[in-house]
């Protein structure tokens, strides 16, 4: 489980499971992960399908809140557990991120393991790559020594490279491997062109390596930076290093300066999400009954009251009378308990928020969409999303999943939140200019849902807009910048509450590269999480970066 045993808390981890069996099965693998406080487990579950004697490795995609406990993998089929494996977790295992290192040589990252942070390398081969992008959640840096671009599927490129493009740190090393590497795509992402391998006797870059050292010759590309030894760009929210020598050459596994050069790219600089997971507290934990809900209990109670008046003034009038007042109370006890089930069902709600943040230059963006079960008197539910929109829970919980996109449960009378994460496309780029006049903004949203309640963000200020069609061009007067300042309570309408989150945040974080101002709107449509007969209040914003200049990378 994990990453060659490693576990990153609370990402998305491949748990594979090797199976064998002498009959045929059609079932599901179920892996049971313990939740602290809670006697119930997170379940993760995955179809399977075995014929008898053919060994079958099935890989279930979940997560571990906690390393304290067991983990239980079982083999259920019609409902029935034919095959069982505990496994105990421990303390040790578990790390701040891991690197993965595709290499044929499982070898020459142990020093990871003497930083002050913990984390762990993990030597893998073309089919450990996730299949989507949020199975790298866990994943601090990925390098590519060894790459046959014949071994993984076309899922697994599409993850690869929109995982990178949302923020992901790839390292491609260089010697040998580089020059005989063939894949188009991954080419295209480097900053440099590699040429053929020349020998260089000594270099500033790799001070005190003995030489003379096998490298790769490096032509920069436009917009990238660096020099002969490597070369860096950012490749839309995320970064690609490129270096020509090769780390895991013998020469360099005992030069004394390979901690910093390695720690430099475990930090290489990445734009950070403008929602963060706990934006998500802003989400109304509850909601007043309908107003028409309202009424109809307060006709029903004065009913009710009227019905029961009546009947206790006949009781002694007629010969069993009083059998009229518990026929009342049985009546408008059945009355009151359809009420409860409707009130019940009206009660219960999603509401969610979307913020889509486009990547400038990728035709992508990142969406992270907040959502909260709103459930006053509890009870089974099944909430389920986009098949490429991933959930978690905001605290671990009981619960079960059907899919990274589908969970069910019993939701608490606190209710349930959940985040869930998606890369969509988005035909929506965005450009400022600065001149004497002022700015300048070009917004080309050819393709994409209008916008509205669009506003600049720059410095401290905002600047409104009017609604944004297709296109918009437009020089900003001045005088009608106005000062941002945070209300002294939120905002009561939810869709407000996030707006002014998500604009004092921007106040807040490092503009991003090459980036001048924001555009910050509400648009329409998009996924929803939801379920069977839930209503579902659902907001939606978009955040783009307006660029000055074209950057490096796409």
């Amino acid at each position: 489980m994990g990453w060659a045993g490693w576990i990153p808390l609370r990402a998305w981890l491949p748990v594979r499971v090797d199976l064998q069996a002498s009959l045929p099965v059609d079932g599901e693998v179920v892996v049971d992960v313990p939740v602290q406080g809670y006697d119930a487990p997170l379940s993760f579950r995955q179809p399977v399908r075995l014929l008898p004697g053919a060994p079958q490795r099935v890989a279930v995609e979940a997560f571990i809140p906690d390393t304290r406990g067991v983990l239980t993998v079982r083999l259920v089929a019609s409902g029935r557990e034919v095959a069982r494996r505990d496994v105990p977790l421990s303390t040790a295992r578990a790390v701040e991120s891991v690197v993965l290192a595709l290499t044929h040589e499982p070898a020459g990252l142990e020093f990871l393991s003497g930083l002050t942070r913990k984390i762990r390398a993990a030597y893998i081969t073309e089919e450990d790559l996730p299949a989507q992008w949020q199975g790298y959640t866990g994943v601090r840096l990925l390098v590519i020594r060894d790459f046959n671009e014949r071994a993984i599927s076309p899922a697994q490129r599409r993850g690869f490279e929109q995982w990178v493009a949302q923020g992901g740190r790839l390292l491609v090393t260089g010697g040998a491997p580089l020059v005989t590497l063939q894949a188009p795509w991954l080419l295209r992402m480097l900053p440099a062109d590699p040429g053929g391998l020349i020998n260089v006797q000594r270099s500033d870059d790799l001070s005190g390596v003995p030489g003379p050292i096998s490298v790769t010759a490096l032509r920069l590309r436009r917009g990238a930076a660096g020099g002969p030894m490597g070369a860096r760009w950012r490749w839309g929210s995320g970064s690609v290093l490129l270096w020509a020598f090769d780390p895991f050459a013998p020469a360099l596994r005992s030069w004394s300066g390979r901690a910093a050069m390695w720690t430099a790219a475990l930090d290489a600089p990445v734009r950070p999400w403008v929602a963060p997971a706990e934006m998500g507290d802003a989400l109304p934990a509850s909601r007043p009954l309908a107003g028409s809900v309202q009424v109809w209990l307060l006709v029903l109670s004065g009913a009710y009251i009227l019905a029961v008046r009546r009947a206790l003034r006949r009781a002694g009038r007629v010969r069993g009378g009083w059998l009229a007042v518990p026929m009342v109370a049985t009546i408008f006890a059945l009355a009151m308990y359809g009420f409860a089930l409707q009130a019940r069902r009206a009660g219960t709600s999603v509401v969610q928020v979307s913020i889509t943040e486009v990547i400038p230059g990728t035709g992508l963006a990142r969406v992270r969409t907040f959502a909260a079960l709103i459930s006053p008197y509890g009870g089974t539910f099944h909430l389920r999303a986009a098949e490429d929109a991933w959930m978690q829970p905001a605290e671990p919980r009981p619960l079960t999943f059907d899919a990274p996109f589908a969970i069910s449960g019993n939701a608490a009378t606190s209710g349930l939140r959940v985040d869930a994460t998606q890369v969509v496309p988005a035909p929506l780029d965005g450009y400022a200019t600065i001149s004497d006049a002022g700015l300048r903004v070009v917004i080309d949203n050819r393709g994409g849902p209008n916008i509205a309640d669009a506003r600049i963000v720059r410095g401290g200020q905002i600047y409104r807009l009017p609604p944004i069609g297709a296109m918009l061009s437009l020089s900003l007067d001045p005088t009608r910048w106005e000062p941002f300042a945070r209300q002294p309570h939120p905002p009561d309408d939810v869709s407000d509450r996030f707006m002014e989150e998500v604009v004092a945040r921007l106040q807040r974080q490092p503009p991003a590269p090459g980036a001048i101002a924001w555009l910050v709107g509400r648009v329409g449509g998009g996924h929803a999480v939801g379920g069977p007969a839930l209503q579902i209040d659902a907001h939606r914003l978009v955040v783009v970066p307006l660029r000055g200049a074209l950057e490096g990378g796409p």
